[in-house]
């Protein structure tokens, strides 16, 4: 009897406990937001473009916050509408809610990736939870610029989701939803080819078509089609505009930044001067061969189903090389590498008493990967430095040498290896 009351106390307070732990993380969030909500950032410049379309301007030439465009598609400054006739500062409260909201959900998609059997729940928690702090850097820029990158990478997980567990239709939509937004999910539609996933494909374009032209309904067919020439125009890639990138981050800023003197600021990169032309040339090719490399993440046969890891795995990296071959990206679009971190993270885990020499040496690059991602928020005071040095960027291509050697295949074989092509 004593020891069944002593079991109970036990239990009681190890519950109280977490309570605790989870009243005090909400009560440090809702402040957090409260406080952040109160700053101008870039939901201003959405709900500034929302305003405009009521007046029926080009919200593609016109200018925010002094210097800044607005590159999103018509359709989500139409669904901001209702918005606008809000405070701005409880729009932002509930982005900013919202967007914590969708990082735990994220979270849980990632996790859902992991081989159930091989990953007991109390070490999955802490492999997600290390992966955060890997990536909180990226997370915190988001929330502090009140940014879409938390909201696209959800929306792509989601619709992955939707369609592995045999939903095409919700899932293409979710897609559609992310690609008219922000173009960065379009990097899913040659993978879900190769896997043979040609529902959804249908569907993400179908759902893509009629979200383009769903704002005829409420801005007439002229005025919606000039949004859509407008919004091409800022937007694609190849337009000689794009081809010099002055942000901090991806491939396009790198080349840009060694080959080009900025008449503001010579990064300390700079090696020689080049004509536009050029640079467009070495920015493709390194574009080229990111994209080709994807193959060697496939690693299988087209139209065939891969384990969920292996799927992580190749998910990891098209997430990864986005913000490197994307133009005009800045730092925290890096919060894309999460599902590369998180599966990573899980690999060292798997392999925990059986190191090699090589598996060490892959770690310590992993940690420094860490250090230069979050340099800025721990030695804020050299950010321009970093900026200057497009260290995040060095950093996203030092990430591909352990993430491209440590293959989901090897763990499958220390397991079982009739599992590695099995859909567990």
């Amino acid at each position: 009897m004593v020891y069944c009351v002593e079991l109970n106390s036990h239990i009681v307070k190890n519950m109280f406990r977490n309570y605790i732990w989870k009243i005090l993380l909400v009560i440090a969030v809702v402040v957090y937001v409260l406080i952040d909500a109160d700053r101008v950032c870039d939901m201003n410049i959405f709900l500034s473009a929302a305003t405009d379309i009521l007046d029926q301007k080009n919200i593609y030439t016109t200018v925010y916050q002094t210097w800044l465009y607005y590159y999103y598609s018509p359709v989500f400054a139409v669904l901001l509408i209702p918005f606008t006739y809000l405070s701005e500062y409880w729009v932002n409260v509930f982005w900013l809610l919202l967007n914590v909201g969708l990082v735990f959900r994220v979270g849980q998609l990632l996790k859902g990736y992991f081989p159930e059997s091989t990953v007991p729940a109390k070490w999955q928690r802490l492999i997600l939870i290390l992966s955060i702090v890997f990536v909180f850097r990226f997370i915190f820029d988001n929330l502090h610029f009140h940014q879409l990158t938390i909201f696209i990478l959800w929306i792509s997980l989601e619709g992955l989701y939707s369609i592995k567990k045999g939903n095409k239709i919700k899932g293409g939509l979710l897609l559609a939803i992310g690609i008219n937004i922000k173009l960065l999910p379009l990097v899913l539609i040659p993978y879900l080819l190769y896997r043979g996933e040609f529902r959804s494909v249908i569907s993400i374009v179908i759902c893509s078509v009629v979200l383009l032209y769903l704002p005829v309904i409420f801005l007439g067919y002229e005025y919606n089609q000039l949004l859509l020439e407008g919004w091409w125009g800022n937007i694609n890639p190849i337009e000689q505009r794009h081809i010099l990138d002055f942000a901090h981050a991806g491939i396009p800023a790198l080349i840009t930044a060694m080959f080009h003197l900025d008449v503001l600021q010579q990064s300390p990169l700079f090696l020689n001067q080049l004509n536009e032309e050029e640079i467009g040339w070495i920015i493709n090719t390194f574009r080229l061969g990111l994209v080709g490399f994807t193959f060697f993440f496939l690693r299988t046969r087209p139209f065939i189903r891969t384990s969920n890891l292996h799927q992580l795995w190749e998910l990891g990296y098209l997430f990864l090389v986005i913000p490197l071959i994307f133009p005009h990206q800045q730092n925290y679009s890096l919060l894309m590498l999460w599902p590369a971190v998180i599966y990573l993270v899980y690999y060292f885990y798997q392999k925990q008493g059986t190191y090699r020499a090589r598996d060490k040496r892959l770690l310590v690059v992993f940690a420094l990967c860490f250090l230069a991602f979050n340099a800025g928020m721990y030695l804020g005071h050299f950010r321009e430095f970093y900026n200057g040095i497009k260290l995040v960027t060095i950093a996203n291509l030092l990430f591909i040498i352990p993430y491209s050697l440590c293959t989901p295949l090897e763990l499958a074989e220390r397991r079982n290896p009739s599992d590695i092509h099995s859909g567990n």
